[in-house]
């Protein structure tokens, strides 16, 4: 009895240890490498943010629309702005950490960011299924921030305090930057 006990308990400690380490980024990269995983996921995940936005604008634009269908609408978007940041931050975790002073510092700013934001949107999400009970008056102007997009701004706004924070704060050696400037997907987002 003891001795499967024994067993036991090592079978779940190890794989415990697996799990954890399954969790873990990559090993160090070079910081290049990095940057071009790092700036393609940033890349994509801009574009399908814009788009669902655009597609938004255009659905909701129409002045048929009852606050239900927007509440539809605007619930789609936010899912699919969930998926990309969630797609985004997955990306940048299995980039691994950058080889500089403080890649492991900048990489996980980055990436506290993206969870950050996809929680705010989560959340957004919620409030959203919760403004389906209220009165179309007090559920109109409920919407207003939805509409406008100030809100999912507001939500998404921890992904750029971590790019700033990893960019001014974890990378006084410069060798992200450097690596980021010579990445063409880094070039395109600043172009």
């Amino acid at each position: 009895m003891r001795r499967q006990l024994r067993r036991t308990a090592i079978v779940v400690f190890a794989t415990s240890l697996l799990l954890m380490g399954a969790a873990r980024p990559a090993k160090t990269v070079p910081s290049k490498k990095w940057a071009a995983t790092f700036c393609t996921s940033i890349g994509t995940w801009r574009d399908e943010v814009k788009a669902g936005a655009t597609s938004l604008s255009s659905a909701t634009g129409s002045s048929g629309s009852t606050p239900q269908a927007l509440i539809g609408k605007m619930a789609d978007y936010l899912a699919g702005v969930t998926k990309s940041t969630h797609k985004a931050g997955a990306t940048i975790t299995r980039a691994g950490t950058p080889d500089s002073k403080q890649g492991k510092q900048a990489a996980a700013a980055v990436v506290k960011g993206f969870k950050k934001a996809e929680g705010n949107i989560r959340t957004l999400t919620k409030d959203l299924d919760r403004m389906q009970s209220e009165a179309p008056a007090q559920l109109l102007t409920d919407l207003a921030p939805y509409k406008d997009g100030s809100n999912v701004q507001t939500a998404l706004q921890p992904i750029s305090d971590g790019l700033q924070q990893a960019s001014t704060k974890y990378d006084n050696d410069g060798k992200l930057g450097r690596a980021m400037s010579s990445v063409a997907a880094c070039k395109a987002l600043n172009g």
